[in-house]
Parts: C-alpha cells; structure tokens; sequence
C-alpha cells in the first residue's frame, strides 16, 4: 500500500492551516516593552545632598516618551497594545509609535504604523499589529529611537503596555 498520497495531502492541509508570520524567520529577534500611566504623568523630585534639600514637581507630557535607542540596524517585525481602562474623551483618541532620527523631537517624527491605536477600544485587549499594519519606516538605523505619540485628550486612559519585537538586521555582526 502506498501512503506517499496521504502524506501529501496532510502536508498540503497543514501549510494551509499554517499562519504566515514575519517573527518566523526572525530567530535572532528581541522583545522590549514600555508603557504609560496616566497616574504616573506627574510625579515629585526629592533630592537631599549634603542636607540641602530640592523638590520639585515635573509633568512628563504623553508626547514626548521616547523608550529606545537603536545600537545597530534593526526592524520593527509586531507591534501589541493593551490599555486597563480606556480614554473617554469625547474626541479622538489614538497612540502612535513613532520612529526619531537623532536631534529629532517627538512631535516630527515618523510612523512605523500603517494606521494609529484607538485608545478607546475595549480595555484588557491585545491589539497586535505585523505585516501589512506596519509601514515602510520600521527599520531603524544605529541611534534612531522610538517613541509613543499621543492624540486627543487622554481622559481616564490609564495602563497603557506596549511590547514590540525587532529583529537585527546586522547580518550576525552583533556589537
């Protein structure tokens, strides 16, 4: 009895089943994660040297959170968000993951995503992005950095969590 028909054809059914993911072939990828608290926004300096006391107050603006630098050529491969309770303005409210060259502010930066996060979408949910979600601009050079960028009013948006996954596109020359 010859089984080569049959093992064909479960070949065939599970390359049909299998999802094309782009974090298949990238075996030397990394994880990083940041996040953004709404509670957290202002938060007190208390400095005591020499017992000569400083404090202050600082309000850290959502739009200006850069949270990576590149050390060597990489690419944005997925993007996830999570919120634990979600913006209520009534406007829009969006975060957007934008990538800075050196010198560059927040606010002149370029999208790695194809379309922006709804920060008013249903709360505990992972929202993931690959492929055809992210645009041209994910792969960073040697100090360009990545960073949140907010739209809207941030009314009642707390727990933000984001984790991206790169790959290294140093062809294994790893500094």
């Amino acid at each position: 009895m010859d089984n080569t028909n049959e093992q064909e054809k479960q070949i065939k059914e599970l390359e049909e089943r299998t999802v094309n993911s782009t974090l298949m072939d990238a075996k030397d990828g990394f994880f990083i994660t940041t996040w953004y608290n709404q509670i957290m926004s202002d938060y007190t300096i208390s400095i005591d040297f020499n017992n000569k006391s400083y404090s202050g107050t600082q309000v850290l603006a959502p739009a200006n959170l850069p949270f990576f630098i590149a050390r060597h050529p990489c690419e944005v491969l997925w993007v996830a968000e999570a919120h634990i309770i979600a913006g209520s303005d009534s406007g829009n409210v969006t975060m957007d993951i934008v990538k800075l060259t050196n010198g560059q502010a927040v606010a002149s930066g370029i999208s790695i995503l194809a379309t922006t996060f709804n920060m008013k979408s249903t709360a505990n949910t992972v929202v993931a992005k690959e492929g055809k979600d992210l645009s041209p601009n994910r792969q960073l050079k040697p100090n360009d950095r990545l960073a949140l960028k907010f739209t809207g009013v941030l009314t009642n948006l707390t727990g933000v969590q984001v984790t991206l996954y790169l790959k290294n596109l140093a062809r294994g020359h790893y500094k």
